[in-house]
């Protein structure tokens, strides 16, 4: 009789290598995952628009003053109210961001295109997959890499701040700063590599269709009634 432990680790094999075959769940589309990155931005954006419009309209207002003191005051009295409107927002957008892709593995932009972010074991990605280390370590890393390429290009050349060629290398590091959105971009449509990116290989996730999440993986991994199934089949036929 097979021990039930293994039923369980084989059943989390099964799940792997259907992710890897594609025959189980159905990998989230390249086009799926740019216009949810695209609506993730859109909202950011506009989240700034409200402050913007604080700012111009108390700007507006101060022009009115008796004083070019007072007038420096108004405006910096409404710099200061729009930053201040930019963070509450961004703070409650932060949260349910934060909420959705600890709790479902979704960014709003990714709830919104029916997708989520799901590890390789078959579970979906929570805080450590999908936060700690799809996004922080990630970006964590990418700007580690640049602060050490930009060091060495200024103890090379021993670059002043005003020189042409020290204007070159900030162009050229500011193009390769661009060098891992371009890869993860090229990525989601590489379908032999099951469209991980950069960030899916360090955080070993895959980005799927909703409906994987909720048939075929809770099938494999969330019912205990198929690893009982599983041992009671195991008992009798082995």
């Amino acid at each position: 009789m097979e021990p039930l432990d293994n039923i369980y680790h084989s059943t989390q094999v099964e799940v792997a290598t259907a992710i890897e075959n594609d025959d189980e769940v159905e990998l989230a589309t390249a086009v799926q995952r740019i216009v949810a990155w695209i609506i993730n931005r859109v909202i950011e954006v506009v989240l700034m628009i409200p402050a913007f419009g604080l700012i111009i309209a108390l700007v507006l207002k101060s022009s009115g003053g008796t004083s070019d003191f007072e007038n420096m005051e108004t405006m910096f009295a409404s710099l200061l109210g729009g930053l201040g409107l930019v963070m509450v927002l961004y703070l409650i957008y932060g949260g349910i961001q934060l909420y959705f892709m600890c709790k479902y593995g979704q960014s709003i932009g990714k709830k919104l295109m029916k997708i989520r972010v799901m590890r390789e074991n078959g579970d979906v990605a929570g805080f450590v997959h999908n936060v700690l280390l799809r996004e922080i370590a990630y970006g964590l890393i990418c700007s580690v890499i640049m602060m050490v390429l930009m060091g060495i290009f200024f103890a090379v050349f021993g670059l002043e701040a005003n020189s042409g060629v020290a204007m070159a290398v900030d162009v050229l590091l500011q193009i390769v700063s661009y060098v891992p959105t371009i890869v993860c971009f090229i990525m989601l449509f590489m379908e032999s590599r099951q469209r991980q990116t950069l960030q899916d290989m360090l955080a070993k996730t895959y980005v799927v269709q909703v409906w994987c999440g909720v048939t075929q993986l809770e099938l494999f991994l969330k019912r205990p009634v198929t690893i009982q199934a599983a041992f009671f089949k195991s008992f009798y036929f082995t």
